[in-house]
């Protein structure tokens, strides 16, 4: 069962193929909002080592019973303060558990939410070094991590990989890219076989959703340092 849902998880995230390219081998992977581990389990033989973030403890039980001793698991919520947070989620719906309170899927899921306090730290605050990339999926609190792990990020300049959906937060693709811009990152997100720059990504067009219905729908976005960007995109150009 778990091997049918990680091919399925392959068809979901088609990034998946680009990993060789973005993800440097010698040095440290980060997964903040591993869930399961479905994504974590591709950089394990790319990266030196993989560290991954999951707080919900339902989920935290899973990803501790398939990879403890293969990865280090911290299961606490990453944000841009240390204390405690609530994650809301629509009861068994664990994969959109969310503290972000612009995110209201939960809400309109019909479904009772649930919720969970656990404990709240930055990334900052872990002192990671040698790290080469990291992936965040934390469903709209995005901002906050990068925030929390700024020092992080500018000390370390790692490529990082970011799910950025404007119905979880209005307006994020906008902040995102110029937080990363101006310390020197280049956007870029995966139509089809290609990667394009991050200034002509259209929600209206490339992130799709009305009335129930989900048609074109890309909200992975990827961030390479500027001066590193144009090496990487042929590297990537070959895995694709």
């Amino acid at each position: 069962m778990y091997a049918r849902r990680f091919r399925t998880w392959v068809k979901v995230e088609p990034e998946l193929p680009l990993l060789p390219a973005i993800c440097p081998k010698g040095a440290v992977a980060v997964d903040i909002g591993a869930n399961e581990g479905f994504f974590a389990c591709h950089l394990l033989p790319l990266a030196e080592s993989v560290v991954a973030f999951e707080p919900l403890p339902q989920m935290l039980a899973r990803l501790r019973q398939n990879y403890s001793g293969k990865m280090t698991i911290h299961g606490v919520i990453l944000s841009d303060r240390e204390g405690q947070g609530e994650l809301r989620f629509p009861s068994g719906g664990y994969m959109s558990a969310t503290i972000a309170e612009s995110n209201v899927s939960a809400v309109e899921s019909g479904r009772v939410i649930e919720s969970v306090l656990v404990n709240m730290a930055t990334l900052d605050s872990f002192g990671l070094t040698d790290v080469g990339f990291i992936k965040i999926d934390v469903e709209g609190h995005e901002e906050a991590v990068l925030h929390g792990g700024l020092q992080t990020l500018k000390r370390e300049m790692p490529n990082l990989m970011i799910e950025i959906e404007e119905r979880h937060a209005p307006g994020s693709l906008g902040r995102v890219s110029a937080l990363l811009s101006d310390i020197g990152y280049a956007g870029y997100f995966l139509d089809g076989k290609q990667l394009i720059p991050i200034e002509q990504f259209e929600p209206q067009r490339h992130q799709v959703r009305r009335n129930g219905q989900v048609g074109k729908y890309i909200n992975n976005f990827l961030f390479f340092p500027r001066e590193q960007a144009s090496r990487i995109l042929e590297s990537a150009g070959r895995c694709l």
